[in-house]
């Protein structure tokens, strides 16, 4: 059991931290918790890649297909692309996945080939001798 010391040092340091308190700050940190989006609550998730123009294009291609003739269709169609919606959402985040790590990997080799480069250069500047510029006015030919 924590002393009474240590307990009154957890309730004041506890006052220290309120979280944000703008609003930015309160909608900056809303979405925290939906960081690749797979379980996210919210419906279009910008930060794992969505964008509300696709979900908007999925909506009315299911409203083509199937047009609502009353409230309860309506719905119906509102759910069918809400899930439809998030049964893809693995696929969009395991893509934008592979998309990082192969960014990653790319990045990786070009880093590797610029160190050999590199390397390369200076064993030619240690091997060639420089020669001493010409003197003033001549030309080298």
């Amino acid at each position: 059991m924590a002393s009474d010391k240590k307990n009154r040092a957890n309730r004041q340091n506890s006052q220290k931290s309120t979280g944000p308190t703008s609003p930015e700050g309160k909608a900056r940190s809303r979405l925290n918790a939906s960081k690749w989006g797979l379980f996210s609550k919210e419906l279009v998730v910008p930060v794992a890649g969505e964008k509300q123009e696709d979900f908007d294009a999925l909506i009315c291609g299911i409203r083509d297909q199937f047009p609502p003739h009353d409230f309860v269709s309506a719905v119906l169609v509102e759910d069918l692309a809400t899930t439809i919606w998030r049964l893809q959402r693995p696929l969009r985040c395991e893509t934008a996945e592979i998309r990082k790590q192969y960014a990653t990997v790319r990045f990786r080799r070009l880093f590797k080939k610029m160190a050999e480069v590199d390397a390369l250069k200076a064993r030619f500047i240690r091997v060639v001798p420089r020669r001493a510029p010409p003197p003033h006015g001549q030309r080298i030919g």
